[in-house]
């Protein structure tokens, strides 16, 4: 999920929201080598260095959740989707 951080400076950046658990959430954010870890302590988030950090919006992706019909992908099993014949589908036409 996409979502806009807010810190006490008034700054606000973009995170991907990687990882939510029981008061701590795992965001990347453009720009920084390293995954930020966010730990929430009575009803506030902060960020590794302590600063207090504003969830401002968590917005759903287009294509996150659901079935993706605007995708060369099918999420329907079926025979033609088993291992052997993907496998057979991405080796046709090559030589040994």
């Amino acid at each position: 999920m996409h979502m806009i951080l807010r810190y006490p400076d008034r700054t606000r950046t973009d995170a991907l929201l990687l990882l939510q658990g029981r008061g701590r959430m795992r965001v990347a954010i453009p720009g920084r080598d390293d995954i930020v870890e966010l730990t929430r302590t009575r009803e506030l988030w902060a960020d590794e260095d302590g600063r207090i950090v504003t969830i401002e919006a968590i917005l759903a992706d287009r294509y996150q959740g659901g079935r993706h019909t605007n995708t060369k992908y099918n999420d329907t099993a079926d025979a033609s989707n088993t291992a052997p014949a993907a496998i057979r589908s991405m080796t046709a036409g090559r030589s040994n």
